[in-house]
């Protein structure tokens, strides 16, 4: 028995000592080819004031758009899998529309468009797509100390449909205060945190969302106001803060399967199509916007209250 267990430890230790040079040998490689590149691009078209200037950038696949834009920039399309960090914000008074995207240039690929439309608008698409599994990136973070990055600003003096797709990501998004017709936000395997923190310049058409085994928190949409909003979850949870401003009326559509919906609407709205909801109180009670909720909302999985 002691020998049969004096030789087990041993062996159990010398599989400990593999796996210990072997992960080890991994990120020496992995640090090794890491090569971090910085790549930025700042577009200021006419509208946004100033001119178009682009900055040079080191990338896999890069693509050169035009020295001129002189054209506004309508659409903002964000095609990202695989990297940490994506951060969206409002631009300061003094920038255009800013892109800049850090990240190691042997796993991820960046490249961006300046595509015009059948209808004369313009659209601005920007891919950034990393390769190898989680545990190679988590091995690849633990050696280099660096994350992928990407940060984006969006100019709030003219209208942008903002369309983000992100797989393996994890979003942080202030919306607050930009000029946003239509935002579509398509969610696989990925964290996020979009926030209105104060009134869009005009109300919203639609926010569409589709989340697929994930988490999202949308804070104080009601600053954003949509006529339409859409939310469409698979195997996750959702948190849906609609305190803020309301400037008309809206139209709720929430389903899906397997997840936790917790919905917040503030005391000052009119809500219609959820039971045993307390109504409206306050001076505008009976003007106020009215939230409908869809006929037929399964609100098994959905819990909605006031605040």
């Amino acid at each position: 028995m002691k020998k049969f267990f004096k030789f087990s430890c041993l062996g159990c230790l010398g599989i400990v000592f593999v796996l210990v040079v072997t992960v080890a040998l991994f990120g020496w490689i992995s640090g090794s080819n890491a090569e971090f590149t910085e790549a930025g691009a700042s577009y200021a078209p006419e509208q946004f004031a100033g001119t178009a200037h682009l900055v040079e950038m080191d990338t896999t696949r890069s693509v050169d758009l035009p020295e001129a834009l002189g054209t506004l920039v309508n659409r903002v399309k964000l095609i990202v899998s695989g990297v940490e960090n994506v951060v969206i914000r409002p631009c300061s008074e003094d920038e255009g529309l800013v892109v800049e995207a850090t990240y190691n240039k042997k796993r991820i690929e960046f490249s961006e468009t300046l595509n015009e439309e059948p209808d004369g608008n313009w659209t601005y698409t920007v891919e950034m797509t990393g390769s190898g599994s989680d545990l190679a990136r988590l091995i690849e973070r633990f050696f280099s100390g660096r994350d992928a990055s990407l940060n984006v600003c969006l100019p709030a003096d003219a209208p942008i449909a903002l369309e983000i797709d992100m797989d393996r990501v994890g979003l942080e998004a202030e919306l607050g205060g930009l000029w946003l017709p239509t935002i579509d936000l398509d969610l696989d395997r990925a964290g996020a945190f979009v926030n209105f923190g104060s009134p869009l310049r005009v109300p919203a058409d639609s926010v569409s969302v589709r989340m697929n085994m994930g988490g999202l928190v949308l804070h104080e949409i009601g600053n954003a106001s949509p006529a339409v909003l859409d939310l469409d979850y698979r195997f996750g949870g959702l948190a849906l803060d609609m305190t803020g401003d309301w400037k008309q009326n809206a139209q709720i559509e929430i389903e899906g399967v397997a997840g936790g919906v917790t919905v917040i609407v503030p005391r000052s709205v009119r809500v219609d199509g959820v039971p045993d909801l307390a109504p409206a109180v306050g001076p505008d009670a009976e003007t106020a916007p009215t939230l409908f909720f869809a006929p037929g909302t399964n609100f098994k999985d959905i819990t909605v209250r006031r605040r």
